[in-house]
């Protein structure tokens, strides 16, 4: 079985428009060795080059190869109607053999979880493809080691669209911390030499609440530099003014109903602090 990477120009044709209008589509194959080599079942992922447009280049769609490759005079006619609608210009089409895709995914755009050119280049292992070094082309062929590579980004992308808060997207990297627990230290370096230096990015929503200064500047004055949980001091100054370090937590969460008021408040060094949050055993 063969992985591909199958690339469509913005420039000459809707890649957009045609991505999104079927399930079933049909690619562009164009060297007679690679016609040879696909296969129903090989898998495909779809690139859309930069071109001219405003619309961000990288890899927007995954598929299986459905059918083999053929002439294009023997698709049936709705491929026909619709590549005259797309094509900019007929005669850029590069050529008449066309293999048949299904599409899984579709991802056009960075919110609905593409992977971006700038995703890929940030991959010690992907940023060294040939579609990246090259640019050129319909079809390139994926290493095992390349395909595995861009599956895991994939799938990491699906998972950060489906998180919609702060809140959430910590937890799901708890449960990721959780599951490297379980593996070998082989396997996670393994894994470390194959992840990208430069971890991807999104958007996540967060809920704020709108804190009473006040509250802030009373708790802190009523500690007077020491923590009031281990009763330590502050372990160091602040840049911005030089007064002791500690942070104000609400003993009951606001979160949970509890009220913004020095009663519900306490200064905490920042190591108190985070084992009030995530510490097993909790003294009040």
């Amino acid at each position: 079985m063969t992985r591909w990477i199958f690339q469509g120009n913005p420039d000459n044709f809707n890649v957009n428009e045609y991505l999104s209008s079927k399930q079933i589509i049909y690619w562009t194959v164009t060297f007679p060795k690679h016609q040879k080599m696909v296969s129903v079942g090989d898998s495909v992922f779809l690139w859309r080059a930069k071109g001219s447009t405003k619309d961000t280049p990288g890899i927007v769609a995954l598929g299986k190869i459905a059918g083999p490759c053929i002439p294009k005079s023997q698709i049936p006619d709705p491929y026909e109607q619709l590549s005259d609608l797309l094509w900019y210009d007929k005669s850029k089409e590069p050529h008449e053999i066309k293999a048949c895709i299904e599409l899984s995914e579709v991802r056009l755009t960075k919110k609905a979880g593409m992977l971006t050119l700038d995703d890929i280049k940030a991959d010690a292992l992907l940023s060294n493809m040939h579609i990246v070094k090259i640019k050129t082309g319909s079809n390139f062929v994926l290493s095992e080691e390349e395909y595995e590579r861009l599956v895991q980004l994939w799938d990491q992308k699906s998972i950060m669209i489906s998180i919609t808060t702060k809140e959430t997207f910590d937890q799901e990297l708890e449960k990721r911390v959780e599951e490297s627990r379980k593996l070998s230290r082989e396997d996670r370096q393994r894994r470390r030499s194959e992840a990208p230096k430069i971890p991807l990015k999104t958007t996540v929503q967060q809920m704020v609440f709108h804190r009473n200064p006040d509250v802030i500047v009373e708790v802190l004055e009523r500690a007077n530099g020491i923590c009031e949980r281990c009763h330590q001091p502050a372990p160091f100054l602040r840049r911005s003014d030089n007064t002791p370090y500690l942070e104000v937590h609400h003993r009951i969460p606001l979160a949970e109903g509890g009220e913004d008021t020095v009663e519900n408040a306490m200064a905490l060094c920042p190591n108190c602090h985070r084992e009030m949050h995530f510490g097993l055993e909790i003294r009040e």
